[in-house]
């Protein structure tokens, strides 16, 4: 019951205003997405815009909805609160960060539930199995989403949530323009533009890796800071 208790709190501190922006931007994704699929699939263009949705898309949306989680007691000046939670700190940040990656692949999939069966073929091994496709997208998606949550974390638990944000959404363009030539294996979109100096699973590790590791620093600051207090 106190676990269930701590989770109701945590979603009532994690979602807001923002989350209608985001649902709003993937209706509009998805129903235009919804105009054009016929045309899609005549040309096999879909297998392109399927990759760009989940490996683009959603790790976008989910800076947008969620970069602003391990720094929400900071944003409203009631850092002292954090000190009289009665679990640790990383109990925190461990259960932020999985309501996070829940809600955002919840919303994922209904996303492409609501697409055509097409452009979750794209995503499963033939034959086609849902189990496949769910893996697939777990692989092309996480990596960069994980990734740019941990950068947006880093910077925000150190500056602010805005500048924390704005730095993974500023990396997330400069990854969309440069192709891999500057981040390496911290390129994000390796599965729907690929660089053929890189390696697909280099990348993907690279990415979880790396976004666990700013996650990890983004916890040690917040601990500090909880600490202060």
């Amino acid at each position: 019951m106190a676990a269930l208790t701590r989770i109701y709190y945590e979603l009532k501190l994690i979602l807001g205003v923002q989350h209608l922006i985001v649902v709003g931007l993937l209706a509009v994704t998805v129903f235009g997405f919804n105009d054009q699929i016929a045309n899609w699939l005549e040309r096999g263009e879909h297998v392109l815009y399927a990759k760009a949705f989940v490996e683009m898309v959603v790790p976008l949306l989910a800076v947008l909805g969620f970069g602003h989680i391990l720094s929400i007691e900071r944003q409203v000046g009631m850092g002292e609160i954090e000190g009289s939670y009665p679990a640790p700190n990383w109990v925190t940040v461990v259960l932020r960060t999985l309501l996070a990656l829940t809600l955002i692949y919840m919303a994922t999939g209904v996303a492409l539930w609501l697409l055509d069966g097409a452009f979750l073929a794209v995503f499963a091994a033939d034959p086609f199995t849902l189990e496949n496709a769910v893996l697939r997208v777990m692989e092309v998606s996480l990596p960069p989403t994980l990734f740019l949550l941990g950068l947006t974390w880093a910077v925000g638990t150190a500056i602010s949530a805005p500048v924390g944000a704005g730095v993974a959404v500023g990396y997330w363009f400069f990854n969309s323009v440069n192709r891999g030539e500057l981040t390496g294996v911290f390129y994000l979109y390796q599965t729907t533009f690929p660089n053929h100096d890189l390696q697909w699973e280099v990348t993907r590790w690279g990415l979880l890796l790396g976004g666990l590791a700013l996650s990890l620093a983004a916890a040690a600051v917040r601990g500090r800071q909880w600490l202060a207090d």
